[in-house]
């Protein structure tokens, strides 16, 4: 881990990209992206990618010696963004709903000891999102179900860059979001008493999902009739797959899986609507930015593809 001021905590291999690594493998990732275009047309979906910024973009005076994104760093999310509209794919720019919300909420958008959003960081991507998607793809969404927004879920664990620097802790499985298949989101809970001081409060929302006629509607039942299919990281099981159904006011069926290239998941996204065990008709993929140095990205290769 790399600690910053006050105590601030980042993931060390996501502050300096190597640039010299992106531009070798552009050509797989450009061809890479290509397969996914047509696949997506080939399945009949429509296609949008929601690329999670790194806290580092949101709070560089934490972590940089004179506070700000070198060069490298700061062309990262734009590059992104660029390759794959470049490809013809609908990107949705979470960066600057979330700069935005930085300069006008009165508390902290990310955590300090972990690498994910705060859930009002979640709900103002999840916006983001859900606009881009009604703008493109509005017709392909169905009626609006009625969501309401239920008391947050509290508890108690270890922050990731903690967990991954080696504090004494053990995996207790928290479940997924609902309609969600894959792998289940995991937290860590301290084995120490030096563990128990780094850990940190969590909320997660709560919906209730009601049919036209009011019925309560249970998980499973949301998603085999969700005209929405994500596919994510573990920002997606930190709020970010809830907030989504939240904003969308329609069902949404998840498919996550932890590690922040976000390639499991879009294979398994891919399956489920190659062989119509899953029935959207719109599929969001979601990715976090440091995920495009690790090598899934740098090999480019995505079952199914």
């Amino acid at each position: 881990m790399a600690v910053g001021r006050d105590g601030w905590m980042f993931v060390p291999q996501s502050l300096h990209p190597d640039e010299e690594l992106l531009r070798r493998s552009a050509e797989r990732r450009a061809q890479f992206l290509a397969r996914l275009r047509a696949r997506a047309d080939q399945l009949g979906v429509r296609l949008l990618v929601a690329v999670c910024p790194d806290k580092e973009r949101l709070y560089p005076e934490y972590i940089y010696a004179d506070g700000r994104l070198p060069p490298a760093k700061e062309r990262l999310y734009p590059r992104i963004l660029a390759e794959l509209r470049q490809a013809g794919i609908e990107a949705v720019d979470l960066w600057q709903p979330l700069a935005d919300l930085r300069k006008a909420a009165n508390e902290e958008i990310y955590y300090r000891r972990d690498t994910h959003w705060r859930p009002i960081a979640a709900l103002a991507a999840a916006r983001a999102i859900a606009a881009a998607v009604e703008h493109s793809a509005g017709p392909l969404l169905g009626p609006r179900w009625p969501v309401e927004l239920q008391r947050p879920l509290a508890t108690r664990v270890l922050p990731d860059i903690a967990s991954m620097a080696g504090f004494l802790s053990f995996e207790d499985p928290m479940g997924s979001p609902p309609g969600s298949t894959g792998t289940s989101s995991r937290s860590s809970r301290a084995a120490s008493l030096l563990t128990e001081r780094l850990q940190e409060n969590r909320e997660y929302y709560a919906l209730a999902v009601r049919a036209p006629d009011g019925t309560l509607l249970p998980a499973e039942q949301v998603a085999q009739q969700a005209t929405v299919l994500l596919a994510g990281t573990s920002f997606s099981l930190e709020n970010g797959a809830t907030a989504l159904q939240y904003a969308l006011e329609r069902p949404v069926r998840v498919v996550a899986h932890l590690g922040a290239d976000g390639t499991n998941a879009l294979g398994d996204a891919l399956h489920l609507l190659a062989t119509g065990e899953c029935k959207a008709k719109v599929l969001i993929w979601e990715f976090v930015e440091r995920g495009y140095l690790e090598p899934a990205w740098q090999q480019a290769s995505v079952s199914g593809l």
